[in-house]
């Protein structure tokens, strides 16, 4: 083969332009909606709610000294004096005085002295609390008149409403005797919180 000729490098501009190819760009991911965060409900509790009573202790309503919300006097709603709700007189409710409903019923506190027990009524077990174990204490709010005696009775914190330990506690309360509770040198009725414990020996 001939030896080839020698080549120049030509001095003019290369006619075909060199294309750079397009930048390539990945998609955008959407980032998952995150999941709610969990709401914590937490019931708070003065530390005057959580004090529990000894079994066989009285437990009186003090009345609460609170602003007044009408155009009466003394921290209560309405316009009569004192604690209360109403037109009466004292911690009440109603057109009464003392710190009941209506009048006529107090609750020891503001010059009213709790009723003293003097004698107490144990209360009996029904078959069915018995084979169900049941132990624990019933709260009754009880009216103690004048002399001594229980006038009304109901449950404010239940042990069982099932197999009839509420009842039982109600009517062992209503068997009870009390040294009255006193207002100015005079038995009033004053209406208390008995602790009513059931226990399996």
């Amino acid at each position: 083969m001939p030896p080839r000729k020698a080549e120049l490098p030509g001095k003019d501009k290369l006619s075909v332009p060199v294309v750079k190819p397009p930048a390539i760009t990945p998609p955008k991911q959407e980032k998952p909606p995150e999941p709610p965060k969990p709401e914590f409900n937490i019931p708070a509790k003065t530390t005057a709610a959580g004090a529990e009573p000894l079994p066989g202790v009285l437990v009186t309503q003090q009345a609460l000294n609170t602003e007044s919300t009408g155009s009466g006097s003394g921290g209560g709603g309405g316009t009569g004096r004192g604690t209360g709700i109403g037109p009466g007189e004292g911690s009440g409710l109603g057109p009464g005085s003392g710190g009941g409903t209506g009048g006529g019923v107090y609750r020891v506190g503001s010059g009213v002295s709790s009723p003293e027990v003097v004698f107490e009524k144990r209360p009996a077990y029904t078959a069915d609390a018995m084979r169900a174990r049941i132990q624990g204490a019933a709260w009754v709010s009880a009216i103690v008149l004048p002399d001594g005696s229980v006038g009304g009775a109901h449950i404010v914190r239940s042990l069982d409403s099932t197999f009839g330990l509420d009842e039982e506690a109600i009517k062992a309360v209503k068997q009870w005797r009390f040294r009255p509770g006193m207002k100015g040198g005079r038995a009033v009725p004053v209406e208390i919180v008995v602790e009513v414990t059931f226990t399996m020996r």
